[in-house]
């Protein structure tokens, strides 16, 4: 009969541990990251979402839940963003509208564009922050 070492296997177990362990921090770490870059979208001022969008498009994801994430807010942040562009164009259509009726027209145009883009990016946005929360407290748990 064969004694078993119980300290090798108890070492074994250890080094196991660790690697999860190892693991669980990288995964934390890499949705920390996400997330901070989703904040810097949702929190730039809307002259500046655009530019927080780019940085959050090159955040590195290797984690697939991580890159689910990273792609769910980026469609929503990308319409939210063309919503803004929009917005921004019926301004300056308003602005010469005073002068000519066809300025007119396609500020009205603009406007309604405007409202219906930001009107779909809402639930997506909100699935984004809904998401972000769900996978912040799951890479957390994962200690």
């Amino acid at each position: 009969m064969r004694r078993v070492n119980w300290g090798g296997f108890g070492l074994l177990l250890v080094l196991a541990a660790g690697c999860r362990s190892q693991e669980a921090r990288e995964f934390e770490a890499e949705v920390a990251g996400i997330a901070r870059q989703i904040e810097v979208v949702r929190d730039a001022d809307n002259a500046g979402k655009g530019a927080a969008l780019e940085g959050l498009k090159t955040a590195a994801c290797r984690d697939e839940r991580a890159c689910e994430l990273k792609t769910k807010c980026i469609r929503a942040y990308m319409q939210h963003v063309a919503a803004l562009e929009l917005s921004q164009q019926a301004a300056a259509l308003v602005a010469m509208a005073e002068k000519d009726a066809t300025a007119q027209l396609a500020a009205a145009a603009t406007v309604a564009d405007a409202e219906e883009k930001l009107n779909a990016a809402k639930p997506l946005t909100e699935q984004c922050a809904s998401a972000q929360g769900e996978l912040v407290r799951a890479s957390r748990a994962a200690r």
